[in-house]
């Protein structure tokens, strides 16, 4: 069948269900839920909000029958058409949570009614965040007016986050609030939180692929909360990395850094003692975890971390580069909170072949070194590492290097050394017959990001002229690309703009 022959179907359907009366609804859903399967060519554009408008009539508790097809059809759209999230979310969500406590809603309208929820957070990982405080707000206004079923809700709710496991451990957080003895919330809260914490269990333990969200929990424990379970935590922690996925581990490895700060004489001994395993796994959580350990400033965790420190850094030899590319993060964490343990030593420095996208890490760590280090640093020689990048193959490296650029450009002794280099980044990508959309973005962003370097430069040139020196030592290269920029009819406007 052509798509013009099911289009013309559908629209006859469409004026059927405008007509009063619910004779013939349920078939009729049936009906248009087949059709729209047919397309071939995709629903025409203009098709799904409109019958968004048409179903609202029927989302109501007067005929279940009805309303199980109305949310059965609903899932198929959102999943297809995520243009149509929008329309949903502004004319349906607000009347059917209502439906969701209701206690009329069972068997297949509840299943309906579940698989909606799953298919809508899944077309829009940001809605989850507003339909589950939607579902208990809802719930929590019927109270004292009648029967609600507080059990539908949390399936409900339980069904969200199984589709959309971002939203888990805020959660599982929020819901584990009040049925702590300390709460003061009302019985019908902590029914409720207790119901929904109980679906979240129910999934999580059956699925060992769940673990995820069971470690994102840990991460949102206070040290109070965790100590009378320590024990218990650190060896599956610590052991069953070697062969999780890598979303996992770095969850994991969060877990044990928080553990490690908070009984570091017992912990912080134990992740030393693995820094050599033979699992590259094993090591890259190790590291990560020390890496999260950085952030506590307390005096007793410096105290038993100082002689240990480089021995986990040293971890940037690694064979494996994984785990030499989370060791240089972790130095890069350490120049920041940890300056007073770590000591450069020349005779270590080794150059390490990371890979075309993995030494963007170490760029990174030289703006840390700028942005921490500057009076120790010998400009000169940090010049001879940073004026490569502006030729680097990666357009990352070389935004990187223009915010290096940006953060030199007060510096006098920078600004003649800067000045040639920037022309290189501003040429536009070659047009060739294999260019996308994509490549074209990604070279007007990097010659924004040039010129944002550039005008940088050009301010203190203005400054030191206007003191009477020849900041731009006589670089007529750089005053020729300043002038072209200014003339540019792409470009002048914004570059003009930035030099105010």
């Amino acid at each position: 069948m052509s798509d013009d022959w099911v289009n013309g179907v559908c629209g006859v359907g469409h004026g059927l269900l405008k007509k009063s009366g619910r004779g013939g609804k349920t078939e009729l859903f049936t009906a248009l839920d087949t059709l729209v399967r047919r397309y071939q060519s995709g629903m025409p554009a203009d098709l799904p909000p409109s019958l968004v408008s048409q179903i609202k009539v029927y989302i109501s508790t007067s005929d279940i029958s009805v309303l199980s097809q109305a949310l059965s059809i609903l899932p198929f759209y959102s999943s297809s058409h995520p243009n149509l999230i929008p329309p949903i979310e502004r004319e349906l969500l607000a009347d059917i949570y209502p439906i969701a406590h209701s206690p009329l809603v069972s068997g297949a309208a509840l299943d309906a009614l579940l698989s909606f929820f799953s298919a809508l957070v899944t077309a829009d990982d940001q809605i989850a965040t507003h339909v589950v405080p939607g579902l208990v707000i809802a719930v929590q206004k019927s109270s004292g007016k009648g029967d609600a079923n507080p059990m539908n809700v949390a399936k409900c709710i339980g069904e969200v986050v199984r589709s959309q496991q971002g939203v888990a451990a805020g959660t599982i957080a929020e819901y584990s609030k009040y049925i702590k003895q300390s709460s003061k919330a009302k019985t019908s809260t902590v029914v409720l939180s207790l119901l929904i914490l109980g679906e979240l269990g129910r999934f999580i333990l059956n699925d060992p692929s769940k673990r995820l969200l069971c470690l994102h929990v840990v991460t949102h424990c206070s040290h109070g909360q965790l100590e009378p379970v320590a024990d218990h935590l650190w060896t599956p922690l610590s052991t069953t990395t070697s062969d999780a996925e890598e979303s996992t581990r770095n969850v994991a490895a969060a877990c044990l850094g928080k553990l490690t700060t908070m009984e570091p004489g017992r912990y912080l001994p134990q992740l030393h003692a693995h820094i050599r395993d033979e699992h590259p796994a094993i090591r890259a959580t190790v590291i990560s975890a020390i890496r999260y350990t950085f952030a506590d400033s307390a005096p007793s965790y410096d105290e038993v971390l100082a002689p240990l420190v480089m021995d986990f850094l040293s971890l940037m030899k690694d064979s494996d580069l994984t785990v030499r590319r989370l060791a240089l993060s972790a130095l890069n964490s350490a120049a920041r909170t940890k300056v007073h343990l770590t000591v450069v030593k020349p005779d270590l420095i080794r150059t390490v072949q990371m890979g075309p996208w993995q030494h963007k890490t170490a760029w990174e760590t030289l703006y840390t070194l700028l942005d921490t280090c500057l009076h120790k640093l010998d400009l000169p020689t940090f010049l001879t590492y940073l004026l490569p990048a502006l030729s680097d193959p990666s357009d990352e490296i070389k935004v990187l290097a223009h915010l290096l650029i940006g953060r030199l450009s007060s510096i006098p002794l920078c600004v003649p050394l800067l000045l040639a280099r920037l022309d290189t980044t501003m040429k536009g990508a070659p047009v060739t017959k294999d260019t996308v959309k994509q490549d074209l973005e990604r070279a007007a962003e990097l010659r924004r990001s040039s010129m944002r370097a550039v005008a940088a430069l050009v301010k203190v040139v203005r400054v030191a002229n206007a003191a009477g020196a020849n900041a731009t030592g006589g670089s007529q290269k750089f005053d020729a690309l300043v002038e072209d920029i200014r003339k540019s009819e792409q470009w002048g406007p914004e570059f003009r703009e930035l030099l105010g």
